[in-house]
């Protein structure tokens, strides 16, 4: 999480991103996001709107405008350097946030986005780590609770190296 100032409970216009998915059979790149999340939004931010970002690049950051986005949520699935067209786009609006001063939030690989922005390190995950996190659900604990989450890459960074300007609001 970049930005301290955040409450989780005040209104806010919150933009998630989004992963790419391609459709089987027909050849059009496409952006797609988890059923539960508005599920996850509603229970953390039960006053605030939010939008999906499409993976546009750099013009995700005027979509951000437009819309007025005062809360960025980096969402997870699929390692970083695996879809690039996604990467520029994050580094974009992490940019941007982190130039408005705005609060910046990483789930998964969103987290080990923002961790590379600040120069650390993202690491393989062995075997179990793999078979825990790629393609699965487990629980995270935010808030004293356990919530199930979706789960789809094999990297990940250790809590330790975290720099100094972030910190974790939930954990597996």
């Amino acid at each position: 999480l970049v930005g301290s100032e955040m409450c989780i409970r005040d209104r806010y216009n919150i933009g998630i991103t989004m992963r790419m998915t391609n459709a089987k059979g027909y050849h059009e790149e496409r952006d797609t996001i988890a059923q539960d999340w508005p599920r996850y939004i509603d229970f953390l931010f039960p006053e605030s709107n939010y939008f999906f970002i499409p993976n546009i690049e750099e013009e995700a950051v005027n979509y951000c405008k437009k819309k007025n986005i005062n809360l960025l949520i980096l969402t997870g699935g699929d390692d970083i350097g695996l879809f690039p067209k996604r990467d520029t786009t994050e580094l974009a609006l992490l940019e941007f946030m982190i130039n408005s001063e705005l609060p910046v939030i990483g789930i998964c690989r969103g987290m080990q986005l923002i961790h590379h922005y600040f120069g650390g390190n993202i690491i393989g995950g062995n075997e179990a780590f793999v078979k825990g996190h790629r393609a699965t659900e487990h629980g995270i604990m935010i808030n004293d609770e356990i919530i199930k989450v979706n789960s789809y890459h094999n990297c990940k960074i250790e809590e330790s190296s975290l720099n100094d300007d972030l910190f974790a609001l939930a954990r597996d």
